[in-house]
């Protein structure tokens, strides 16, 4: 008879093992290892993104300094000087630099917020723009001279800054964690208005805003700093005024004496650059102005001397075309520079400095081309200056402004 079983005793026996409390708690202590290790890598993450932010407002910040110094600095052109009876001083000018200075610092902004201007002597506010000039100290480098009351400035600095002491700090958020809340960053600037002008250079977006037209520099009282200094008489060497926004030419006094240039008493001279520019290419040049082609046989520049250090000596002619003539009555009331020259040969002409002016008349008579010009002031990229304050031409109708580092 066959034996019988239960099913207890036909089923195998399971066992079952209990996990190590030791392998337990070497897990429980990896993961907590892990979640530290992220943390932290978050943290780090945080400020190195934190800190990136930091440096591109610093860069923010310093372009805006540098974009009020420019602005500003452009003001500090004196044209008192265009006016002989009128006693020369810079302080319009100078408060002129401080509005402009302010309306473009108050016009950008860093990390989303305004900038705040602050002063060099704790916080005043008409101590952040700073009127004066730079110089080179043997050994300390480059040193700004505040200007004194009275005295003249070039330069132009500007103090910029988000901080905590005019209540506009940088805001932070992972350094909070180390207890910085916040972060103060500033800039300086300087900008320079640099009138040591030595000849000009095309840019690639920008032509020589130069007239292919000569004045008489020769020392008579036909030359041109003999006319623009000179008396200005209501109807005689002052008949014209002009709009400074417009350029637009109005008959009557502004105590601003003109020159007149004359084609036939050789104080008027026409320029071909390059030698064999024809009559419309300078026809061009009165309209556009002069670009590196025109003066690549020149080395791309014109400069008063050439690069040994001699006289730049030019081809010139005292016969003037008539569609040159009339490009000139089209340029009328255009600010252009010109170049002043002193005479060598019946063809041939020395360069000897640069003014700025706006034809206010165009005339031709028999031949004669009289063009009247009331001298002005301009600033282009295209001059070439010098630091050089001891050997240099100081211009008083050119300039060009320049960050100085």
């Amino acid at each position: 008879m066959p034996t019988l079983t239960t099913p207890e005793e036909t089923m195998p026996l399971l066992t079952t093992t209990r996990p190590s409390r030791h392998l337990n708690d070497r897990r429980g202590v990896a993961t907590g290892i892990m979640l530290v290790l992220l943390l932290v890598g978050i943290l780090f993450l945080g400020l190195v993104v934190e800190m990136g932010l930091l440096y591109q407002a610093r860069l923010q910040l310093q372009a805006a300094a540098e974009a009020a110094a420019l602005a500003g600095a452009a003001e500090l052109m004196d044209d008192d000087v265009l006016r002989p009876l009128v006693p020369a001083s810079q302080d319009d000018d100078v408060d002129a630099a401080r509005r402009i200075a302010w309306h473009y610092a108050g016009a950008n902004a860093v990390a989303g917020q305004t900038i705040t201007l602050v002063g060099n002597t704790g916080g005043a506010p008409a101590d952040a723009v700073t009127p004066g000039t730079v110089h080179f100290v043997p050994g300390q480098g480059r040193r700004f001279v505040p200007r004194q009351p009275g005295g003249r400035a070039d330069t132009l600095q500007v103090h910029l800054a988000r901080s905590d002491a005019n209540r506009h700090p940088i805001g932070l958020w992972f350094t909070t964690f180390l207890g910085n809340r916040d972060a103060d960053i500033g800039a300086i600037a300087w900008a320079r208005l640099n009138q040591y002008v030595l000849g000009f250079r095309p840019t690639p977006s920008c032509r020589v805003p130069m007239l292919p037209l000569a004045a008489i520099e020769d020392g008579s009282s036909r030359s041109w700093t003999a006319q623009a200094f000179a008396t200005p008489v209501p109807g005689g060497n002052d008949r014209f005024s002009i709009a400074q926004r417009t350029g637009a030419v109005s008959s009557g006094a502004d105590a601003i004496p003109e020159v007149l240039l004359q084609s036939n008493d050789a104080t008027l001279w026409l320029l071909r650059l390059p030698a064999s520019a024809q009559a419309t290419d300078i026809a061009r040049h009165v309209a556009e102005g002069i670009d590196a082609d025109d003066l690549a046989p020149l080395g791309g520049a014109l400069l008063a001397t050439s690069p040994g250090g001699t006289p730049r000596v030019l081809g010139a002619a005292a016969t003037i075309p008539s569609v040159v003539v009339q490009a000139l009555r089209d340029a009328i009331g255009a600010n252009r520079v010109w170049p002043l020259v002193r005479r060598q040969s019946p063809d041939q002409v020395q360069l000897v400095g640069f003014a700025a002016g706006r034809i206010v008349q165009v005339r031709e008579t028999n031949g004669n081309v009289a063009v009247r010009v009331q001298p002005d002031q301009i600033i282009t990229p295209t001059a070439l200056t010098s630091l050089d304050t001891n050997n240099a031409f100081y211009n008083p109708w050119i300039g060009k402004l320049e960050i100085v580092h």
